[in-house]
Order: C-alpha cells, then sequence, then structure tokens
C-alpha cells in the first residue's frame, strides 16, 4: 500500500462518520435506502473535504519552499560590495558602535 497519510486519515474520518448510519440501520431505524443516500453524501463529503485538505497543504508546502529556496539565494549571491548580507548588516553594527 502506497498510500499518504492524509489519505489514510480522510479515510478513517470517513469510516468513523458513516457509524452513526450503520448504527441506525443496524437498530431499524433506517430503510436500507435512506443509509444509502446518508452514505453517499457522508462519503462525497469526506472525499471533498480531503481533496480540499489535500489541495491547501500543498499550497502551503510550495510557499515555504519557495520561501526557502529565496532566502538561500539571497544568502549565497553576494551584493556590489562583495559581501554578503549578513556581513554587511555586522559592519553596519560594528561602524554604529565605533561612531
Amino acid at each position: 500500500m502506497n498510500t499518504g497519510p492524509l489519505r489514510r486519515t480522510t479515510g478513517t474520518i470517513g469510516l468513523i462518520a458513516l457509524t452513526p448510519v450503520a448504527a441506525m440501520l443496524a437498530l431499524g431505524m433506517l430503510s436500507a435506502e435512506e443509509a444509502a443516500v446518508r452514505a453517499v453524501i457522508v462519503a462525497v463529503l469526506v472525499v471533498v473535504l480531503g481533496r480540499l485538505a489535500q489541495g491547501t497543504l500543498r499550497r502551503m508546502l510550495h510557499r515555504v519552499e519557495r520561501t526557502n529556496t529565496t532566502r538561500e539565494a539571497a544568502a549565497e549571491s553576494p551584493t556590489e560590495t562583495g559581501a554578503t548580507p549578513l556581513s554587511r548588516r555586522r559592519g553596519e553594527q560594528s561602524d554604529r558602535r565605533a561612531s
């Protein structure tokens, strides 16, 4: 099985959400048709919520990766004076102390 943790979590939530429908069917409070309709509604909602969560997490991960890549590129590229932003800041701080 090669499924991710989000997909397994979504499946578990779906099974938990179907428990009341199964219990009501077993107790005779619902007919088979009503239980099937409710089960389909629950399944559709769980799939939709799972896909929304997956898309949200992908966007967040992409944003974090893009931010880290930008920071790494800025730290690696030298400025016009040949100093990195960090060493330039250190120089500015020492200049302020000397004044």
